[in-house]
């Protein structure tokens, strides 16, 4: 989760700078790839938590599961990406944070 937190602040910084954000520096499938892969990433590490509290909508227990308090960081921090990359319509498209998604996942 460190990393992924990392990379999702850097993107709220650079994402013009990487060319995710137009067709002029990146071609929009590569761009497409990217997200995807962000975004599944993300989901990927919530969907975790929820299964290994077992289905439910608690908080998981054991060494790797995320905290309460965790959980609440990491929806600040998918909220402050996406208020970042939004001025680029890089929010609940396709390419882009999937913001409503991942955060639908979170509670």
């Amino acid at each position: 989760m460190p990393r992924l937190a990392a990379i999702s602040r850097y993107l709220g910084e650079h994402s013009i700078d990487l060319g995710l954000a137009d067709d002029r520096s990146l071609p929009y499938d590569t761009r497409l790839q990217f997200w995807r892969l962000f975004n599944r990433s993300w989901i990927g590490v919530i969907s975790r938590n929820w299964l290994m509290s077992g289905g439910g909508m608690t908080v998981a227990q054991g060494p790797t599961s995320l905290t309460r308090q965790q959980l609440e960081e990491m929806a600040e921090l998918v909220i402050s990406l996406s208020d970042n990359v939004q001025r680029y319509g890089l929010v609940d498209y396709e390419v882009g944070v999937w913001e409503e998604h991942i955060l639908e996942g979170m509670s």
